[in-house]
């Protein structure tokens, strides 16, 4: 998994904890502000199998790199309305991705709810 979300926002206790308390490697991207060819050579270079992405960075994933999810088995995006359209374009791309739209304001810990599509 992905340590992608800043470590004081909520989603970063879901990927650090996600990925050690269930057996799983971390994988700790270099300091800073990632600019999105960084983001996918990360991904592709760590063969990530699970990663939580804003709908913001999740729309602009399946807009330019969305070559970079072929790894991803277990993909959660979130806390906005996710596009239709980027949805169909990652789901009949890739058949063997679980993409999980997870929706909650920060002051219910990550998630509120979530919904397998």
């Amino acid at each position: 998994m992905l340590q992608y979300a800043p470590i004081s926002f909520d989603a970063s206790t879901f990927e650090i904890w996600g990925a050690l308390l269930n057996g799983g490697r971390l994988i700790i991207p270099p300091p800073g502000l990632l600019l999105p060819g960084e983001l996918k050579t990360i991904i592709e270079k760590n063969s990530v199998t699970i990663l939580w992405l804003t709908a913001a960075i999740f729309h602009d994933i399946v807009e330019n790199n969305v070559e970079c999810l072929g790894s991803v088995r277990q993909l959660l995006a979130g806390g906005d309305i996710l596009s239709p359209v980027s949805v169909k374009k990652v789901l009949n791309r890739y058949k063997n991705i679980c993409l999980i739209n997870g929706y909650g304001p920060t002051e219910n810990t990550t998630f509120t709810c979530c919904y397998p599509m």
